[in-house]
Order: C-alpha cells, then sequence, then structure tokens
C-alpha cells in the first residue's frame, strides 16, 4: 500500500464531495475521541484541513483513521 498515494486519492474524493467530507471529519472525530485522543489539539484539528501540508505524524494519523473506517 503507497500511504502517499492513498492519502492524495481520498483528499480528492473528498474535495470533490462535500457531504463524504463531513461525514469523514465526523467520522474522524469520533475515531479519535474513542482512542483517547484530543480533538481540539491544532495539531489534530490540522488533519482535518485537506489543503494544509501533512507532516508525516499527521499523514499516517490521516490514513490510519481513513483506514480504520473504511473496514
Amino acid at each position: 500500500m503507497n500511504d502517499s498515494k492513498d492519502l492524495k486519492d481520498l483528499t480528492v474524493k473528498l474535495k470533490k464531495d462535500p457531504v463524504a467530507k463531513e461525514k469523514f471529519i465526523a467520522d474522524m472525530l469520533v475515531a479519535l475521541k474513542n482512542q483517547g485522543i484530543d480533538t481540539n489539539d491544532p495539531e489534530v484539528l490540522k488533519t482535518f484541513d485537506l489543503d494544509a501540508p501533512k507532516s508525516p505524524n499527521t499523514e499516517g494519523l490521516f490514513v490510519l483513521i481513513a483506514q480504520i473506517l473504511v473496514i
């Protein structure tokens, strides 16, 4: 699996479909909260800005949660 390609593909898909984007973000926030992660943390919130460059940690978190939600 190529995480960078998967992230790019997912980002493009979500940018084209605002409803899917909102549902995805809501699902990600719930998944993060369930794992005990502070969803008000600025680094976590940057994960949801599809236009922001992703740091390796943020990109990994984004891809990991995306994979969990798809399963």
